[in-house]
């Protein structure tokens, strides 16, 4: 089974069949993005969204970055990395344990994975770099985007892939 990482682009501008039976789509936008309805929604077994920002908790830099591209500067007068974090949305625990138990289903059910947001590199690239070293799903670089690991997302959801992972094998030994 295949988990690959593709970019909204991909998704919407799909021109070529998908297999319906064996094929799950994580969707990714941000939180000042609306979910965008793909036109091959129908193709897929299932469809699963998600709503985060692409922001590396560890990176600040990048959080001062995206302030300014929103134009949120005027937001706030100082550079008070709590003033930026309540603007933005880090993925959950929920989520993260959401996105873990979905793709640990799809291992378990021979399901293909699809994860995507809006370029297809960060948070779903970490996504798919997770699960291909946790899970060992196949990595078919030749049709994933290029990948830059969201670090953040990838520990998040590691971190409950292997949680989960090992809960069930605890209660399979009792």
């Amino acid at each position: 089974m295949f988990l690959i990482n593709l970019g909204e682009w991909w998704i919407r501008d799909v021109k070529h069949q998908l297999p319906n039976d064996d094929l799950i789509l994580i969707q990714i936008t941000s939180t000042q993005d609306p979910f965008q309805i793909s036109p091959v929604e129908d193709k897929f077994f299932k469809v699963f969204k998600f709503r985060f920002d692409d922001i590396d908790l560890k990176d600040f830099e990048l959080i001062q970055e995206t302030i300014k591209e929103n134009g949120l500067n005027d937001s706030f007068k100082d550079n008070d990395r709590n003033d930026y974090l309540k603007l933005i949305k880090l993925i959950s625990d929920e989520q993260a344990k959401e996105i873990a138990s979905i793709l640990i289903w799809a291992k378990n059910n021979s399901k293909n994975v699809i994860v995507n947001c809006q370029a297809g590199i960060s948070r779903s690239g970490a996504i798919a770099e997770i699960g291909h070293e946790l899970l060992g799903f196949d990595d078919p670089k030749n049709l994933s985007c290029l990948r830059h690991a969201n670090k953040y997302v990838k520990e998040k959801v590691g971190f409950y892939i292997n949680l989960l992972n090992c809960e069930k094998n605890a209660c399979s030994t009792i």
